[in-house]
């Protein structure tokens, strides 16, 4: 995990190009269900998401935290 806000109970994880390999996809599928299991929600970014203008990445976790169910 990158970041984890308790109270909201959100992982943002940056992930890099190891994260296109098929079996590195599985395995950040794998723990994406677990975390769920345990009502934490899983937002994923790539590097160059996070490196291009922050403001669409603000903007997208707003859009996700609006439409998350409350808790």
């Amino acid at each position: 995990m990158d970041f984890y806000c308790h109270e909201q109970c959100l992982v943002i994880e940056i992930d890099g190009g190891i994260h296109m390999l098929e079996k590195q996809k599985e395995n950040d599928g794998n723990h994406t269900a677990e975390l769920d299991r345990f009502g934490i929600r899983v937002i994923r970014f790539t590097n160059d998401q996070v490196i291009n203008p922050i403001d669409e990445i603000s903007q997208t976790i707003n859009r996700f935290m609006q439409n998350a169910p409350l808790l």
